[in-house]
């Protein structure tokens, strides 16, 4: 396949301005005693306010007063957070109610997300192209957390040098006594109703009783939100002015209720409009057609409801030594709702509505050797059902490890074991695809309206249902780490500090489609063709680092810090970064880094075998001409005599994974200052550029759409289980792209009153 070679170049400028409570960066020059702490994106033990990069502290009392119930809220309206994939993206689109963040949009896969410092699984559900190859944010329960760490900067050495955009590290509460519980209600007019309830509750006191028991366990719920219930969303139709002329947009689909039918040249009739002089309800004239309004049918949000259960226990140990350990389980069920099933299908001699077919336009395809063939239609089969899936999601996480001092080293040692397990099933609106065709060709009228089949058909249509279990998918994540800190030498403007450790962990992913989402036996899942292939593998990770923290004069320090790590399938990276702070006023701070990163592709991106995987964006556009004037009737022409381009219908895109993928590679830098003026008042602006080598990804439509001539091999064609014929479909393997360049300015304002 022809790749895109060609250096692709994007430039973002983000000016974000935090003017509310809910961002807050602490300050780094601030004056009150403070506790040493860990902080995100150094593996030192130091005083959180002197920090050389830009960590956005988000604590629990700011989390409390923002009214925010889940963690995928709260980040949704985090300024640094853009491109992330939220609840509305997932309805119909078959990714388990996963919900992940982006830091400057450079994805979710290139965000690392940790819990008290510790890895995660990734997502179960994540598919061969990379998506969800996350963490899902529903698995975090917001009131189990003490406080939020963002960085938006890149960190190679202590957690990784895979985390290109950044890290986001959720920090649980521990440590004390008190019963907190809490409760509400949210009832919006119309849909989308919300109901949380959680509790809190600590034993024992580490200083007097050696020990600490934390529990935290909340549950909520939101209602679904349909389209049908904003007005904003209620049709496809759309009225706007350009220009001083007014125009029309219409969002629909030439697949109705009743069915269209094809000519020779796939123009669309309408047996209804001929008959009538209008189209039905929910339904727009299209040349000689009906074309259906489905945003009604859509949801907004799904339904959706969570539980959580969070421990942590803390037990002091002879000398300064502790064993601690955490334990997070968390479901969640998200049970969406999309439009009826749409298909093309061929309407076969045998039908007894074979003759109306013909008689409104449609072309009756024979072969000298097969004869009839029947009529191609395009179909919404409403009496099925409206699509509706239940998505469930399960994630546990467990670390155990002993912390203390030994000597004049501060150490951290822990096992982790992390495990994401997702469960999707069909509930209404699917069908077997050879059931379905049978009734259509024998009973079931697609010239009826809908509610107007006969008992007779409304039983066959009864019989060829399916619900039940559809796909699923397991992630596994264990690992053993070690670090360690400790002062080096005292030079005139303070203490040189050395931090080190290590790591080693075993990631295993495997996907479970059901015999139906296989295609087993030839049967198929009407209005789906794809063909879901089981994949699964595994990879080992072995990794050092080391950081050296320097006071070089009395207002300026420099971080040095490099990272080895070792895959077992893509072998040795070695990455560094050196980063600093000079602080020549009291009030001012200036601060810049720069560094490297490394991100080998998932494993499903690379050993995913060629299956079908979704549809196009969009309907065909057969006879419109790229710049060289080829049509996509001539690519598909191209492809063999038997193969169409269906005006108006989506094409299937057919994707695979890639042997020859290379990992990413990133150069990052960053450049910002903080003024304080006042105690009261910090104002910043940090300027972030990060460069990827080698990026991951698919064509896009648009890029392929652009071209057709440039791009031609990223068409092929597939065999649609309704009609029987090939049909036009796009190839998007995996590939390394090229390169990409981002940038942009954060600027942050804090107030205290």
């Amino acid at each position: 396949m022809r790749t895109d070679l060609q250096t692709r170049r994007r430039r973002a400028w983000p000016a974000t301005l935090a003017l509310s409570c809910l961002c807050v960066l602490e300050p780094v020059m601030g004056q009150q005693a403070l506790d040493r702490v860990e902080i995100t994106g150094s593996s030192i033990r130091r005083i959180d306010a002197e920090s050389a990069l830009p960590v956005q502290v988000i604590k629990r009392e700011t989390i409390e007063r923002s009214g925010y119930t889940s963690t995928v809220d709260l980040f949704r309206n985090l300024p640094a957070v853009m491109g992330s994939t939220v609840e509305s993206a997932t309805v119909g689109g078959e990714t388990y109610g996963f919900a992940g963040v982006s830091i400057h949009n450079l994805g979710e896969n290139r965000t690392l997300v940790l819990l008290n410092g510790r890895r995660l699984a990734s997502f179960g559900g994540q598919t061969l192209t990379g998506a969800s190859n996350a963490i899902d944010l529903n698995s975090i329960p917001i009131s189990a957390i003490e406080r939020i760490e963002v960085l938006a900067d890149g960190a190679s050495a202590l957690y990784g040098s895979d985390a290109i955009a950044g890290v986001v590290n959720f920090i649980t509460r521990r440590g004390g006594t008190d019963g907190v519980g809490t409760a509400g209600v949210s009832y919006p007019r119309g849909g989308a109703r919300e109901t949380n309830i959680s509790v809190s509750k600590g034993f024992g006191d580490l200083e007097t009783d050696g020990y600490n028991l934390m529990f935290s366990a909340s549950s909520d719920r939101r209602t679904q939100l349909a389209a049908s219930e904003r007005r904003f969303a209620r049709t496809g139709e759309i009225f706007f002015r350009q220009g001083g002329q007014k125009y029309r947009f219409q969002a629909s689909s030439i697949l109705g209720i009743p069915a269209n039918v094809f000519d020779y040249d796939f123009n669309a009739y309408s047996p209804y409009l001929q008959a009538n002089g209008k189209c039905p309800a929910r339904h727009f004239v299209s040349g000689s057609a009906c074309a259906y309004d489905f945003s009604s049918d859509l949801e907004i949000y799904p339904d959706r409801e969570r539980q959580s259960l969070v421990a942590s226990f803390d037990r002091a140990l002879a000398g300064d030594h502790r064993l601690f350990g955490d334990v997070v389980f968390a479901r969640s069920r998200s049970r969406g709702t999309v439009s009826y099933n749409p298909s093309l299908l061929t309407i076969s001699p045998d039908s007894p509505y074979f003759d109306q077919a013909v008689a409104a336009g449609g072309y009756n395809n024979t072969d000298p050797s097969q004869g009839d063939l029947g009529v191609l239609a395009g179909y919404r089969f409403t009496d099925l059902g409206r699509r509706v899936t239940d998505d469930r999601s399960e994630a546990f996480h467990a670390v155990v490890g002993v912390a203390g001092t030994l000597g004049t080293w501060d150490y951290n040692v822990a096992y982790t074991h992390s495990q994401s397990t997702v469960r999707g099933s069909l509930d209404d609106g699917y069908g077997y695809n050879s059931r379905v065709l049978q009734a259509l060709n024998t009973v079931v009228n697609p010239f009826a309206l809908p509610g107007q089949q006969s008992a007779e058909a409304r039983q066959a249509i009864a019989d060829a249902k399916y619900t039940g279990y559809w796909n699923g998918g397991r992630s596994t994540l264990d690992g053993l780490e070690a670090r360690g800190s400790t002062e080096l030498l005292v030079l005139p403007a303070g203490a040189m500090q050395l931090g080190a450790g290590v790591s080693a962990f075993h990631e295993r992913i495997s996907t479970r489609p059901s015999a139906l989402a296989q295609a087993e036996g030839g049967e198929v899942r009407f209005g789906d063709d794809a063909a879901e292939v089981p994949s699964h593998g595994s990879r080992n990770v072995l990794g050092a680092f080391a950081e050296l923290v320097a006071p070089v004069a009395r207002d300026v320090e420099l971080t040095a810090s490099v990272r080895h790590d070792h895959y077992s399938d893509f072998g040795n990276t070695t990455n560094a970064k050196l980063s600093g702070r000079w602080q020549p006023l009291p009030g001012l701070l200036i601060r810049g880094s720069v560094g490297m990163g490394y991100k080998a592709p998932s494993i499903l991106q690379v050993k995913a075998s060629r299956q079908k995987y979704g549809l196009s964006g969009g309907g065909l556009d057969c006879g419109l001409p790229d710049a060289h004037g080829v049509t996509l009737n001539d690519i598909a022409a191209s492809l063999g005599s038997d193969v169409s381009c269906v005006d108006g219908v989506q094409a299937d895109v057919i994707a695979q994974g890639n042997h020859d993928l290379k990992p990413e590679r990133s150069r990052q830098a960053s450049l910002g200052f903080r003024i304080e003026p006042v105690s009261t008042l910090s104002f910043g602006a940090d300027f972030w550029t990060v460069g990827i080598k080698d990026t991951i990804g698919q064509l896009s439509e648009g890029a392929i759409f652009s071209d057709y001539s440039l791009y031609r091999d990223s068409f092929t064609s597939s065999v649609s289980a309704a009609t029987g014929r090939k049909q036009l479909a796009l190839f998007a393997p995996n590939l390394n792209q090229g390169k990409s360049y981002t940038s942009g300015i954060d600027f942050d304002l804090v107030g205290r009153m």
